[in-house]
């Protein structure tokens, strides 16, 4: 009996997915960003974005994905908008590296990791990547991040340049000249409009998905995780 119960929680059907839990907008640009790396036609590129104002960095690491072209590619991004306080990537060798973690000491900044088989836990990252892919397969990449950069999103309503910078830069798009001039944001428009959009974005997921609390774990619990290679 006892091995006909362990043979069944075994092979026992995946357990419902728990109410999504999204994570509040930082006080300021830059101060929490996100990174991973996307890959397209043979070549790899490291997109990192600021969960601020969604404003995206693309930078074409080719062939190399070593933990120090990675590092390299960081270092050019922060001399730009500065250190962030917190960096969050999945488990991706170049960014788990004794290098790496020596990286984020001696620039002072915390790096995250997020649980492996849960692309979740880093959804900013999982978001850019997808935009990145987009903007890769356009005739001109460059104008087309330009272009996103500059085009207004619906959960801020200010465009990821006007988030991150205070004025839209200028592109092919008709604009404005007073556009182009600095003009800090209304940070309380900011914060309510995200809150709604995420508010909305958690309704529709855990309706989506059936969600259901699961009850807290214990030291020295037995878990069982569901790996990519199970079939059932």
């Amino acid at each position: 009996m006892c091995h006909d119960d362990s043979v069944k929680k075994l092979y026992r059907r995946t357990q419902k997915k728990e109410p999504l839990i999204t994570t509040p907008i930082p006080e300021r640009p830059w101060q929490r960003i996100s990174m991973d790396i996307c890959d397209f036609q043979n070549n790899h590129y490291l997109i990192v974005s600021d969960f601020f104002s969604r404003y995206i960095e693309m930078i074409n690491l080719q062939k190399d994905m070593t933990s120090q072209k990675v590092i390299t590619a960081l270092k050019g991004i922060y001399a730009c908008w500065g250190i962030p306080e917190t960096v969050v990537s999945d488990n991706r060798p170049q960014f788990a590296s004794r290098q790496f973690t020596l990286f984020a000491s001696e620039y002072g900044f915390q790096h995250v990791t997020t649980s492996p088989h849960y692309p979740q836990g880093n959804g900013e990252a999982e978001r850019a990547v997808q935009t990145a892919k987009t903007m890769l397969r356009q005739n001109d990449p460059v104008l087309a991040l330009m272009i996103y950069r500059s085009t207004p999103i619906e959960a801020t309503g200010y465009s990821p340049a006007q988030m991150i910078m205070g004025r839209q830069p200028r592109t092919t798009l008709p604009t404005l000249a007073k556009k182009l001039q600095p003009k800090w944001l209304d940070m309380h428009k900011v914060k309510d409009n995200d809150t709604v959009a995420k508010k909305r974005y958690e309704h529709f997921f855990n309706q989506g998905h059936g969600v259901k609390t699961l009850s807290n774990l214990k030291p020295e619990d037995t878990v069982r995780i569901k790996t990519s290679h199970d079939k059932v």
